[in-house]
């Protein structure tokens, strides 16, 4: 009971609007600090204005929080400061989520490189000197991918006033990003497009419904975000026979143990659920094509892939209508259904009988949120900004996909980005993963 009470106790101090609003005031209170013009301690100081920002519950307390911001990174002029404080990762100098999607084909018409999220960029800024970085400016345009549903960090702050290009192309995390990620920088472009919008349609099989044999799916890393434990309370109110397979992969110190001791807490045992942990990709898709549903029980989190996954795989998904997940764009009555915490049972019991009704797969097609239709988004969005500067654009980027990198999906794209590859990590010394084969 006691390890019950303190995982909700904690979860709701996690996500309460009230504390989470309370904590905004502070950490913008006790900023008022001189800095005496230290780079780190100006980093430092953005680093936790954007906490704070990601805490703001009103519109105006965010607007404020931001412009403390803006005016430290003004102060901050660019200058380099000591990445590792705030980005453990950035110690690793391969760029292992880049790729490249357009040539260069002279000063006139750049190419165009995709480098996701803020610890690449981190590493990035880490590892390559300023020169090396005017260089690659030169010759590439910059597409980058947030993380988290609330874009506020110290990167997506930082990178415009030290990426010498003028401007930068960014994908979102969240629908809400559209408006905030300009505020940021007015080198910033936005694309309409999710981490979750680069799914290869061609890697999900399709299993009739009756031969669905799992009522219950959830593709979730193990971390306490993910909140497995309302499944958990959820199942204390099921069916003993109901069939419940969770899949994901170690989260800091959180393993699949982790989540078997979360559910002990619950009085749910070892046997009233299967857990898989860093199945191969075979095993992910032939769960998902037999799973009646799938559910993602996060709050707060990115794009969330595995609900577009979900969706190619004709699963219908749940979440919970309070949820600040980026995927939840896609959530309607043909693909899932949102969740209330209360009387949860009932309703996951009532999505599972009434699964069949729903087409995630035909919606997904439709609306053309896979790979292949976000690359013309990207294309349109790129283009339509370079040609209204005066840049031509006789060729269109290559269409790429996340599994979990990204990767170019067309052979012949691979073989003339060769060059360019070899350009970046030869001449300029940028070590990329995923060189053409």
């Amino acid at each position: 009971m006691a390890s019950r009470i303190k995982i909700q106790f904690k979860d709701s101090l996690k996500h309460s609007p009230r504390i989470r609003a309370v904590r905004c005031r502070l950490i913008a209170m006790r900023d008022g600090r001189r800095t005496s013009g230290d780079p780190q301690k100006i980093a430092q100081s953005i680093h936790k204005l954007c906490v704070a920002a990601r805490n703001a519950t009103s519109p105006a307390s965010l607007l404020a929080v931001e412009d403390r911001i803006k005016q430290r990174v003004r102060e901050l002029k660019g200058r380099e400061f000591d990445w590792l404080e705030f980005e453990p990762n950035a110690d690793v100098k391969v760029l292992d989520r880049a790729v490249i999607l357009k040539p260069y084909k002279g000063p006139k018409e750049k190419g165009v490189i995709l480098i996701a999220f803020d610890y690449q960029w981190a590493r990035l800024m880490k590892h390559y000197d300023k020169e090396v970085l005017r260089r690659l400016s030169e010759r590439y345009w910059l597409v980058v991918s947030t993380v988290w549903a609330e874009p506020h960090c110290l990167m997506n702050y930082v990178l415009p006033s030290v990426w010498p290009g003028e401007r930068i192309f960014a994908t979102i995390s969240d629908p809400d990003d559209e408006a905030i990620i300009p505020r940021f920088s007015e080198k910033y472009v936005v694309a309409p497009l999710l981490c979750s919008n680069w799914v290869n349609p061609a890697w999900y099989k399709q299993v009739p419904f009756e031969e669905k044999n799992v009522d219950f799916f959830m593709l979730a890393n193990f971390g306490e975000y993910k909140r497995h434990w309302e499944l958990f309370r959820a199942m204390k109110k099921m069916p003993r026979e109901t069939r419940v397979v969770l899949i994901g992969q170690h989260n800091g110190k959180r393993d699949d143990n982790t989540i078997r001791a979360e559910a002990r807490a619950f009085g749910i045992g070892p046997e009233r659920f299967e857990i898989k942990r860093n199945p191969t990709d075979e095993e992910v898709f032939d769960t998902l094509a037999r799973a009646k549903t799938s559910l993602i029980f996060s709050l707060r989190e990115g794009s969330c892939m595995a609900i577009v996954e979900s969706m190619f795989a004709n699963t219908p998904v749940g979440m919970f209508h309070d949820a600040k997940v980026g995927s939840r764009r896609f959530i309607n009555d043909q693909t899932g259904r949102f969740l209330k915490h209360v009387n949860l049972a009932q309703q996951l019991l009532e999505f599972r009988d009434q699964a069949q009704k729903y087409q995630p797969r035909k919606w997904a097609d439709e609306n053309r949120i896979d790979c292949f239709g976000s690359t013309e988004t990207l294309n349109r969005t790129i283009k339509d900004a370079l040609t209204g500067l005066g840049h031509e654009w006789t060729q269109d980027i290559a269409v790429h996909m996340w599994r979990p990198n990204p990767r170019l999906v067309e052979a012949q794209d691979r073989e003339r980005m060769r060059q360019d590859y070899d350009f970046v990590m030869n001449e300029l010394g940028i070590d990329l993963d995923g060189y053409p084969e």
